[in-house]
């Protein structure tokens, strides 16, 4: 009797926080992506060109990406190392790109969008006011999100 309360009890104890996770999502908490930014990823997939090159932060959950399936410059990089591919200058070219609005790095990876966010703002530093005050950069959307503001920009460089 003791070994089947104690197997019942060890049932219990190791599926009790699946249930409890399922309970918490089903009162509408977000997973790995907001109901935002699902809406700001079908935005993108209605409003842009699916064929073009986007610049975007390195995130894990990257909705230009992984949402609205459009090609990145730089996705996330830990991958590509994980498979012996050094994206290093790459990933600084990225960073110099947010700092400055620099349409020479644009240009360089034939991107055709810039997404700035919060994500872009934590990871990158994004200098937003580059982006904004350069004409060369043609604000076409501002996403609400749950954490900020989203601005998506085409780069006519």
């Amino acid at each position: 009797k003791v070994l089947k309360a104690a197997a019942i009890a060890l049932l219990i104890a190791s599926t009790a926080s699946g249930w409890l996770t399922l309970a918490w999502w089903a009162n509408d908490h977000a997973g790995l992506y907001t109901r935002q930014e699902i809406a700001a990823a079908e935005w993108i997939k209605q409003n842009t060109d699916p064929e073009a090159v986007w610049l975007t932060s390195d995130a894990q959950n990257n909705i230009v990406q992984q949402l609205a399936g459009r090609k990145v410059v730089l996705g996330l990089h830990i991958l590509a190392n994980s498979h012996g591919l050094d994206v290093t200058q790459t990933a600084k070219q990225v960073d110099a790109f947010y700092a400055a609005a620099d349409c020479s790095i644009a240009k360089k990876f034939g991107a055709g969008y810039a997404y700035v966010g919060p994500k872009e703002d934590m990871l990158k530093k994004a200098n937003r006011e580059a982006f904004r005050n350069n004409p060369r950069y043609e604000k076409i959307k501002e996403l609400e999100l749950h954490d900020g503001t989203a601005e998506v920009y085409r780069i006519n460089c």
